[in-house]
């Protein structure tokens, strides 16, 4: 009997995330066989120090960086981009960011989920703590069915 490849889903805020909070655990896991997907909420269009950039620009060139950065740590899987403001997750409402971090959960149905740690008390970028809470909250209710039962009708299942 063969056993099937662990799945690993990291949701995170932006595109250095996985890498600053994991990095060699992510590429170790893609040594030992593991599948990663990664989901990044924000566009990523305000990180950079360069004044002349247009927020456009820089939010495809994050989007590049968290392509190449997935590939150096081994992770071959396309990034799903949820394409919030950057800087701004925190005004999005808890319960959207949650649902869509509870599909991302119920369509990969992954065995570990690395995310930011909600309860960080030092935790000083509100793109985090945002994450952090609606990944945690997907995690712990996505096996329930009435929490969005119309992930159903598009075949995710509890």
């Amino acid at each position: 009997m063969t056993s099937r490849a662990k799945t690993v889903l990291v949701i995170v805020a932006h595109a250095d995330d996985m890498e600053f909070m994991a990095g060699g655990t992510i590429a170790r896991m893609t040594d030992m066989g593991y599948a990663i997907r990664e989901v990044i909420a924000t566009n990523n269009e305000r990180g950079t120090l360069e004044p002349e950039w247009s927020l456009q620009f820089t939010a495809e060139a994050r989007r590049e960086e968290a392509r190449r950065g997935a590939r150096a740590l081994g992770v071959d899987a396309e990034i799903e981009f949820l394409g919030y403001e950057d800087g701004r997750l925190s005004e999005t409402p808890l319960n959207e960011l949650r649902e869509r971090c509870m599909r991302a959960i119920r369509r990969v149905r992954p065995d570990v989920l690395f995310t930011w740690d909600p309860f960080a008390p030092y935790e000083n970028h509100q793109d985090h703590r945002a994450v952090a809470w609606a990944a945690m909250e997907a995690a712990s209710f996505s096996h329930l069915p009435l929490y969005h039962p119309e992930h159903r009708d598009a075949g995710l299942e509890p």
